[in-house]
């Protein structure tokens, strides 16, 4: 009788323990409906160094009457929308919007991170980011990352390298999703970073590099085995430019397998100089 009376006591314990615990949480949820918003707070939460957007270009996206939510119920505040709303900015990668305890919005952000240049054959500009995503030249801030020309015929308006095109008698790759290895190839490497400044294509629909040191050309061919050609390219630098200078090669070739093919520079004598059209 008394295990059973005890096990009765406990289940009238348990079950007003529940009951005090579902009527809280009922009185917290009427107690937000009526809590009003105090305002926004944005942050910028990405560590790309880029400074593409401020906390007060999101905050712009909402001051028109209609888009405002300061002094609305936060029950009737549709986070999501806002969130469709807020990844309007074309450098944002993502965005987070929440209540906070005190009754703010907060808006989290994380922009896109670019990592190529594009100067295409009509001189349209934009940016390539780690995705594969297209971005714009922004009017206030713009970013050192390596720049891709020649002949490029992809548009800002294709708007991703998922739609990029090969071109006829080209690999089968496109040359801009080439292109655009090349460049987090050498993102990601601190001494090409500071060494590979340009990224051309040539009439061939291969890819040549422009240096910063030095007045030769680097002939990559395609992006295929990019490890091993710059790790050639790279030995080469450290054991034959440093003995022979800099300025002894007009063009480096690494299409051809582990090798690194050398065309000399022409010394421009007062012979050679008069022949020049």
């Amino acid at each position: 009788m008394i295990k059973i009376n005890r096990k009765i006591l406990n289940l009238v314990y348990w079950f007003f323990l529940s009951a005090t615990l579902v009527a809280a949480v009922g009185f917290a949820e009427k107690s937000n409906q009526e809590v009003r918003c105090k305002g926004l707070e944005v942050v910028v939460v990405d560590s790309t160094g880029h400074y593409f957007v401020s906390p007060g270009d999101i905050q712009d996206l909402f001051k028109s009457q209609s888009a405002s939510v300061e002094g609305k119920p936060l029950s009737s505040i549709d986070f999501r929308m806002m969130e469709k709303r807020t990844l309007t900015n074309p450098y944002l990668e993502s965005a987070e919007v929440y209540a906070t305890i005190d009754g703010r919005i907060r808006i989290e952000v994380a922009q896109r991170n670019p990592v190529i240049r594009v100067i295409n054959h009509n001189n349209e500009h934009f940016y390539i980011d780690s995705n594969g995503e297209f971005m714009p030249i922004g009017d206030d801030y713009s970013t050192r990352v390596p720049v891709a020309s020649g002949y490029i015929f992809d548009r800002m308006t294709q708007r991703s390298l998922a739609f990029a095109v090969p071109m006829k008698d080209s690999a089968s790759k496109p040359v801009l999703k080439q292109a655009h290895e090349v460049a987090e190839f050498i993102r990601k490497n601190d001494f090409w970073s500071s060494q590979i400044e340009q990224i051309y294509v040539n009439e061939k629909f291969e890819i040549e590099l422009v240096p910063r040191v030095g007045n030769h050309t680097i002939l990559l061919g395609n992006s295929d085995d990019l490890d091993n050609k710059m790790g050639n390219l790279l030995r080469f630098y450290q054991d034959g430019a440093s003995k022979l200078g800099w300025q002894s090669y007009s063009k480096l070739n690494l299409k051809f397998s582990n090798q690194v093919v050398c065309t000399k520079s022409v010394p421009l004598t007062n012979d050679t100089i008069s022949k020049q059209p």
